[in-house]
């Protein structure tokens, strides 16, 4: 028999093959169950799914009582109807408690605006583009990250336009890059720029590699640019202007 898991002979079905199909008592037989809002109609057979549930319910035991009301609506359980949520809410057990709200609202009773909408005669309208909060269409009081000023419409510090989405700390301010990308133009404090990027600040000696790693300079060199270019030698020793390297005796007093 379809949709029959047991049966104690060829016309008795005891139990149903899966949870797609349901026992119909009045002849022992497997059915497929009825689609929401609809009841199976027991007093004649072939017992189809003729019968309808009351007015926005789902599911239900009989033709007067609802056991799961439809999204919008809960089941009152003074007289089982179906009545409507609250205003602004998707979803609810009760006229006090709402489970999903519309768009824009939050609470228990989705009485308040949610957040990145403001109240707009008793309206929650959105935000205005890259503004986490505000009060009215043209004051934003809490910018998405990357986004500043009143409407969260310029470059954040550290931010470019289109990278808005991170940052690095040691970039204070840049145009086409940041962080350890090219072309920062404001290194942070204890930064310093090395081709347009921000590496660390290294002691006399030493130099920070694009990786932002401090590593020695060539011999008798104070500053230089790698391991090979010396811009300023240490005491007694000059800077040879051809291999940038740092001679002894040259200059010296």
């Amino acid at each position: 028999m379809t949709g029959c898991g047991s049966c104690t002979d060829g016309t008795t079905c005891v139990d149903c093959y899966s949870d797609a199909y349901e026992l119909v008592a009045g002849d022992n037989t497997c059915k497929v169950k009825c689609p929401p809002g609809k009841l199976r109609d027991v007093s004649a057979s072939p017992y189809e799914c003729t019968l309808g549930c009351i007015a926005n319910c789902d599911e239900c035991t009989d033709a007067t009582t609802c056991d799961t009301c439809a999204d919008g609506y809960y089941v009152d359980d003074t007289d089982d109807t179906c009545a409507t949520c609250p205003t602004n809410c998707d979803e609810c057990t009760d006229a006090d408690t709402c489970t999903v709200c519309a768009a824009g609202w939050k609470g228990t009773l989705c009485d308040e605006c949610a957040t990145g909408y403001y109240d707009d005669s008793d309206a929650c309208t959105a935000c205005p583009a890259n503004c986490d909060a505000c009060t009215d269409a043209t004051t934003c009081t809490d910018c998405a990250i990357g986004f500043s000023g009143t409407l969260c419409d310029a470059c954040a510090t550290g931010f470019k336009d289109s990278d808005a989405d991170a940052a690095a700390a040691e970039c204070d301010a840049c145009e086409t890059g940041y962080g350890p990308y090219p072309d920062c133009d404001v290194c942070a404090d204890g930064y310093e720029p090395v081709a347009s990027v921000c590496v660390a600040e290294c002691g006399t000696g030493k130099y920070s590699d694009i990786g932002g790693v401090c590593q020695n300079c060539v011999a008798n060199c104070d500053v230089c640019i790698n391991s090979t270019k010396c811009t300023e030698c240490s005491a007694t020793f000059t800077l040879n202007a051809t291999t940038k390297l740092c001679e002894a005796g040259a200059g010296a007093p």
